[in-house]
């Protein structure tokens, strides 16, 4: 008791894991509480002897002002950006993309990316850092959680696919169903669908081979991962989706597009990802269905290689690690 009080004194950063946080950033929140407290590393709930605020993208201007005014740290966690590209004219005046930009230009101390691709968007949108205080720390997960399994892989018998996640735009799902439409014809195949899907999506769900399963809790989703032979995933630009961390934890082979972060996060299979152009931000205009519908048969013919690679490669993006390096980070601004 002496030592988790000592150290909760000691740790005068402030974090509120609530705010209104939802989908990834809530779940990266939750991941890093749970990590700090296994290390006795308790943060205050006082903003008014804070030494230091620490947020995802976003926080209360006032709060973060109090903190700056006084000298502290202001350390910004990044995500993905609003841009004319993806959201059209406009998206300036957006107040999520309006508050994150003038945090990261006028109040931020320590740049955190999760990703080099997250850091190119965010230099892109928002001009490059203020400061010298630059890092990357990938997202993980919890591999008590998510691990491997042993299942047996016949693509005689049946195919099994899974993804995951909020499937909030067409990008996430319609792509995905094309190519397994053209894979279902030769191969005997399921798709399982975890999460939630927009209403106006939901017809894309509407085929003889998908299992939706509707929205789920971690431990689910693991259990379902372990029972799948391929994870399948077609977001654009995504900075450092949680869903591939816990895919690549979980030791699947991965099919997607060469988008985003996903030729850094998925480097020891990068067969397995479709090619698209060279643009910072794709679109839906940018997606070959056929080049999708290649590496999916490419994953099924060659299952055992990229398989073996998966389960080398298991274990590259672990809670521990992820938050060990937010904590020297903090130790270090204390």
């Amino acid at each position: 008791m002496k030592l988790n009080f000592f150290l909760k004194k000691r740790a005068q950063i402030f974090i509120d894991y609530e705010y209104q946080y939802t989908g990834g950033p809530r779940s990266f929140m939750m991941n890093l509480k749970k990590y700090l407290e296994s290390q006795n590393f308790f943060t205050t709930k006082n903003i008014n002897e804070a030494k230091a605020i620490f947020f995802a993208t976003r926080y209360y201007l006032d709060k973060i002002k109090f903190i700056k005014e006084r000298g502290g740290a202001i350390i910004q966690r990044l995500d993905g950006v609003y841009s004319f590209e993806i959201h059209g004219e406009g998206y300036q005046e957006i107040p999520d993309y309006k508050y994150a930009k003038e945090i990261y230009q006028n109040y931020t101390t320590h740049y955190i990316f999760q990703s080099e691709y997250s850091k190119k968007q965010c230099v892109y949108s928002y001009g490059e850092p203020r400061t010298s205080n630059v890092f990357k720390i990938i997202n993980g997960c919890d591999t008590k959680k998510f691990f491997p399994s042993n299942k047996d892989f016949d693509p005689k018998a049946k195919v099994k696919f899974i993804t995951d996640g909020f499937i909030r735009n067409l990008s996430m799902i319609e792509p995905m169903v094309l190519a397994l439409d053209e894979v279902s014809k030769k191969f005997n195949i399921e798709l399982h669908v975890i999460g939630k899907v927009e209403e106006d999506l939901k017809k894309h769900l509407d085929r003889e081979y998908i299992v939706f399963h509707g929205l789920k809790d971690l431990d689910y989703i693991a259990k379902e991962l372990r029972k799948a032979d391929i994870y399948i995933f077609t977001q654009l630009n995504p900075p450092c989706p949680n869903s591939i961390i816990q895919a690549v934890s979980s030791g699947l082979p991965i099919v997607t597009f060469d988008s985003g972060s996903m030729k850094e996060l998925l480097f020891f299979n990068e067969d397995l990802l479709a090619p698209l152009n060279n643009k910072l931000f794709h679109k839906n205009d940018d997606i070959n269905i056929e080049s999708l519908v290649e590496k999916i048969f490419l994953a099924i013919t060659d299952f055992d290689k990229f398989k073996s690679n998966s389960l080398k490669n298991s274990k590259l993006y672990t809670l521990s690690k992820m938050g060990e390096d937010y904590l020297q980070i903090f130790k270090q601004v204390l």
